[in-house]
């Protein structure tokens, strides 16, 4: 007999492939970190720079992420976030510390949307359980 494939193991499957898309991200920046630093002749602390205010709007993004995904719904959200994080981390070179003060806001909401979307739809009878 075989068994239907569920919405919760989808969601599963497309949570997994966004948390690996968001460190992934987090990966590249700081590999091209090391050509954009000669590029733009950027000395060590420039560089710190640069790469300290992704964690700056990542963590300044929490709170308003956990909100803003249990006020208009965290599958919205996740999708939305993944692309926008991913866009702008492909736009880093153009608008080196902009974009990527951008990118670590909407970065830092990824977790508590993530979060939200895993509350919703795994139950505590579900957990432990295998997905396939």
């Amino acid at each position: 007999m075989a068994q239907r494939w569920s919405v919760r193991k989808s969601m599963m499957v497309t949570l997994a492939l966004a948390w690996f898309l968001s460190y992934a991200d987090r990966v590249n920046m700081s590999v091209a970190s090391i050509p954009m630093q000669a590029e733009f002749g950027w000395d060590e602390t420039t560089k710190g720079l640069v790469m300290g205010s992704v964690f700056i709007g990542y963590i300044a993004s929490q709170l308003i992420g956990g909100l803003l995904a249990a006020r208009i719904g965290a599958k919205r959200l996740l999708g939305l976030a993944v692309t926008a994080f991913s866009i702008l981390t492909l736009l880093t070179p153009l608008a080196a510390q902009l974009l990527q003060r951008s990118a670590g806001r909407i970065r830092g909401g990824f977790r508590p949307f993530f979060r939200t979307a895993v509350d919703r739809h795994v139950t505590d009878a579900v957990c432990g359980q295998r997905l396939v």
